[in-house]
């Protein structure tokens, strides 16, 4: 079972002053809190199943810690869910708990659907992969808003009634069994991205997602639109560069990268300070790509030791 001081690392340079409301931890050197503690015994576990990397990352007073992992079932070290409940109870069970925001890759309309099986045996209506497990279980939280943590989806793309008809088209498109270029030949999308710089619609389109970068930068002016679509397009471009095909191969990419533009939105409008972010890898890689350019730094990253293919 883990505690609070659980995998603490050899201690570190003091390189500044710890903010207010944390101490130096004379085991480790980091500043701390009670979320940090709680985060660096839990979340940086290299025994997490499937998890390919664990982030931390600061600027100022806001902590965020970001779990990564590779889509799959449970089968061997600890289990996600299971790192959770810990968690959550550990939390639970202090004098104060910390109410700290947790972000899951999981769309509007799938939180809908969820939330008709809250009280169902999770065998018998999802399947088995560890995100859709995590999701069942902090369901609730999601929807009652009565839960000592507050928890949070992240992905906007599926919410059809407000995002224009092509692109609510290009959300459905299966993209497996040769589905990539599947867009390619439905005109309404066609018309609306015919060259590589159309794919800056994916997310100057989403309404959803305009609203919350426009909010945001209220609040953190660097965070704006323009930051928003340089960073987007940089992204398409180096993806293009890698994958050595065609651009329109990546297109089915680059739509999924919007959900990290609208989670990081989230953050800031929402001026989150204590944050944990449960994604697949993917989009974890994006996230700290953005908090990068906006001055965040990273504290600690833990690579996993239980990945399968």
């Amino acid at each position: 079972m883990n505690s609070l001081t659980h995998h603490c690392d050899p201690p570190v340079s003091k390189i500044s002053r710890c903010y207010k409301g944390t101490k130096r931890n004379p085991k480790n050197g980091y500043c701390e809190n009670v979320f940090i503690k709680l985060c660096n015994a839990y979340i940086m576990d290299p025994k997490l199943d499937r998890m390919l990397q664990t982030t931390w990352l600061t600027h100022q007073d806001c902590n965020i810690f970001t779990i990564g992992e590779r889509h799959g079932v449970h089968t061997q070290c600890t289990a996600m869910l299971a790192m959770f409940k810990q968690m959550i109870s550990m939390n639970n069970s202090l004098s104060k708990p910390v109410r700290f925001d947790i972000l899951i890759e999981f769309t509007q309309e799938a939180a809908h659907k969820f939330k008709a099986y809250q009280d169902v045996d999770i065998p018998d209506v999802l399947t088995f992969t560890q995100m859709n497990r995590v999701r069942h279980y902090f369901n609730g939280c999601l929807q009652k808003r009565n839960c000592p943590v507050r928890v949070h989806w992240v992905d906007p793309t599926l919410t059809a009634q407000r995002l224009p008809n092509w692109l609510d088209e290009l959300s459905h498109i299966d993209w497996g069994s040769g589905g990539l270029t599947k867009w390619t030949m439905i005109p309404a999308i066609r018309e609306q991205i015919e060259s590589e710089s159309d794919v800056l619609k994916l997310l100057t389109e989403n309404v959803i997602v305009m609203k919350e970068i426009e909010k945001a930068s209220k609040v953190n002016p660097k965070f704006n639109l323009e930051f928003c679509k340089d960073l987007f397009m940089k992204k398409f471009t180096r993806e293009v560069e890698s994958s050595g095909v065609y651009w329109f191969y990546s297109v089915h990419i680059q739509l999924r990268y919007v959900m990290d533009f609208y989670a990081v939105a989230r953050i800031i409008k929402l001026k989150m300070k204590e944050v944990v972010f449960y994604a697949g890898n993917l989009h974890v890689v994006n996230i700290i790509d953005i908090l990068n350019a906006l001055n965040f730094k990273m504290v600690r990253t833990i690579n996993g030791e239980c990945i399968q293919n």
